[in-house]
């Protein structure tokens, strides 16, 4: 998941060309109005934007090529400008080698009057691994970074949540030179994710463009260039058949959400840990009015609330879908705390220090090959560490060599929920149970959530999401998933001489915190129990742990303890999306019993309305936002930051479809 970077030959300052592609990034008779003249203007964005046809609260641009976003920058500025457009706006661009920010920010520094664009992009700017970076760039602005092949990537892009992408940008290098960006297999890909009456624009009047646009269904028209340039190419999508519209689920349609006719103005969450609170500051952003319902008395009041969390990837031998959503959420999240632990008048609850873990962290008999990290993570996620160099970043030693994310760190999670909830859209209940869930018979077919203290309200909204760990398996509609309960115990004890000096969060069989206070955090036990009370031995077990890696802890005595129950799966996998029908899903795909390879081709039976964001585990600090993120673009009908493959292995419908293959249902 690695990524190579752009070379830049800076002979020419003004403007620099690729070693690799011997091309400019942009043309030398005025880029800016080249980009407005060609891209802007060729899209017909303002008048589109003005009329907002599809009469929705996104509009959705890709483009191929992002190069040193200028394009990006520009649109930004006019959807700034503009008074008449819809709600957001959603920016998908694809990039196989990437600027480092370096050359990004010395690149940009041509357009004084894009500067405020620019500052912004380079503070969210990522520079690494071949993922989708999700980057909220302003409260109503998204911006997607795909770094990779952008066809392979283009092919990741589940459909069925969003109705189509509005414009498309085709700026690569010149097809000459870069043939690959400009391949029949790539225009195909762009025609499947196109509403109808998508618009795109190239610089490239090139014929065989022409007729692959053509050829996908786009009517194409060409038009006078700029500058130097006589002809530049526009087109305008069509639509397509059905047989085209959904190959991704041609042998899996279970897997295939309804789409999203109206966007949601009012919201419930059920639960205030890390998932509910993420999935509620999402959707807020949206606009959407959401009520955060718990039975606690405060936000975080369970797993989450323990003060101190860390935030470390989960590591992989080999690239898959779940590999790079693991990847992308830990990205996600230090992101995320970083901008908003930034924000002025806030308290501090995200601390950057860095995590150190054990190579044989893990598995003692099976230690994580350096060569798999390596080969699969780029430094700037992991650095393998011999032991005195993990030593003098930990401020104390370590008698092994470990794993090193500098990117890493710890959280203050109610800290980090209380944050998540600060907003005019939010309304936080506490001390509520719910008992019963339903959606109405009415009309409006608004979700209600029942509460068992009578001298509260009704719940109505829109849309309901279950984000209550375990406790979901007490609603009827969901029971079918299996939740399973896993007690952590984490105990906390005064500082010695030795345990002061701590200067990362240190990961062997337990983790030890920096010190606040004069008081650190052992975490944590692990059990598959409820059992809230403190137990002795769960503490002593923490110790002996923590020593048997780090002697120089031993005399470390705990003086109080935090018991957190975390909701797992037995894929150690979270749930996230839509919540399936499972009685008319067991239905319509009954005959799985009998011949697991049987070939379906209608979709599945979802509730539409109800959505999931469950059992993340002792991953949910990196998982938590990214799964609120990617259930607000669902809830949204917006393009997923997460790839078709991924949200399938995420999906609830996993655990049905299994059963039924094994004949078990």
């Amino acid at each position: 998941m690695q990524i190579e970077h752009a070379e830049l030959n800076w002979k020419d300052p003004a403007n620099p060309r690729s070693i690799k592609f011997d091309d400019i990034y942009y043309s030398t008779s005025g880029a800016r109005a080249e980009s407005t003249h060609v891209f802007l203007n060729g899209t017909e964005l303002t008048a589109r934007w003005q009329s907002n046809k599809t009469d929705s609260p996104t509009y959705s641009i890709a483009e191929i090529g992002f190069g040193s976003g200028l394009n990006f920058l520009n649109t930004w500025q006019l959807w700034q400008q503009s008074t008449q457009k819809p709600g957001r706006l959603h920016y998908i661009a694809f990039e196989k080698y990437p600027l480092q920010k370096a050359d990004l920010k010395r690149l940009l520094g041509n357009w004084p009057s894009l500067s405020p664009q620019v500052a912004e992009l380079l503070r969210h700017y990522p520079e690494h691994s071949r993922v989708c970076h999700r980057l909220l760039i302003a409260p109503d602005v998204t911006l997607d970074l795909y770094f990779g092949d952008a066809l392979l990537r283009l092919q990741t892009i589940n459909k069925t949540i969003c109705s189509g992408l509005d414009s498309w940008f085709l700026d690569g290098f010149s097809p000459s030179l870069n043939p690959e960006l400009w391949q029949d297999a790539l225009i195909k890909e762009m025609a499947r994710l196109s509403l109808p009456g998508a618009t795109v624009a190239t610089y490239s009047a090139a014929g065989f463009i022409r007729r692959q646009l053509s050829d996908a269904g786009f009517v194409v028209e060409r038009k006078p260039g700029y500058g130097k340039k006589r002809h530049m190419t526009t087109a305008v999508f069509s639509g397509l058949s059905q047989e085209q519209t959904y190959p991704t689920y041609k042998n899996e349609p279970w897997y295939r959400l309804p789409q999203v006719t109206r966007m949601p103005r009012t919201a419930t969450v059920i639960g205030a840990g890390l998932a509910g609170c993420s999935t509620a500051y999402a959707l807020a952003q949206r606009g959407i009015q959401v009520t955060v319902v718990d039975s606690g008395n405060y936000p975080a009041s369970n797993a989450s609330g323990i003060h101190q969390l860390a935030l470390r990837p989960r590591l992989f031998k080999t690239a898959s879908a779940l590999a790079e959503f693991y990847l992308q959420s830990f990205l996600f999240a230090a992101s995320q705390f970083r901008l908003l632990g930034t924000e002025p008048s806030r308290d501090k609850f995200w601390h950057p220090c860095g995590v150190i873990q054990l190579s044989t962290a893990l598995n003692k008999r099976n230690k994580l090959s350096s060569a798999a990290v390596e080969s699969l993570y780029g430094s700037e996620i992991v650095e393998l560490l011999e032991k005195k160099q993990a030593s003098e970043i930990a401020g104390t030693l370590i008698a092994e060599d470990g794993l090193h994310f500098q990117l890493g760190g710890w959280v203050d999670s109610p800290g980090l929920c209380k944050r998540y909830l600060d907003s005019a859209r939010i309304r936080f209940v506490k001390d509520c149970c719910i008992e019963r869930i339903e959606k109405s018979s009415s009309a409006n077919g608004q979700w209600q959530a029942h509460p068992k203290n009578l001298s509260i309200s009704t719940f109505q909204s829109d849309i309901i999401v279950l984000a209550n760990s375990y406790n979901a398996s007490c609603f009827p509609i969901v029971e079918s998933i299996p939740l399973r309960t896993v007690r952590g115990q984490a105990s906390y004890t005064d500082s010695s001489e030795a345990s002061i000096k701590l200067r990362t969060v240190l990961c062997g069989q337990r983790s030890l915190f920096p010190a606040v206070d004069s008081t650190q955090t052992i975490s944590a036990s692990y059990r598959q129990e409820i059992d809230e009370a403190r137990s002795k031995n769960d503490d002593q077990e923490n110790l002996n742990a923590l020593a048997a890696d780090f002697p120089q802890f031993s005399t470390l005595k705990v003086s109080s303890s935090g018991i957190g129950i975390r909701c797992n799966t037995p894929d150690f996998k979270p749930v996230i999306g839509m919540a399936p029908n499972f009685e008319k899903m067991i239905e319509e795909y009954a005959h799985l019993k009998l011949d697991a390879g049987k070939v379906f081709s209608n979709p599945g039976h979802y509730h539409n309305g109800l959505y999931l964001n469950l059992a993340h585990g002792s991953n949910g600090l990196a998982t938590a936002p990214l799964a609120g993120e990617t259930l607000a673009s669902m809830i949204c009908g917006e393009v997923s930051p997460i790839s078709t493959e991924a949200l399938a292995n995420l999906s609830a419908t996993r655990f049905l479809i299994r059963d039924l293959k094994k004949q078990r249902s």
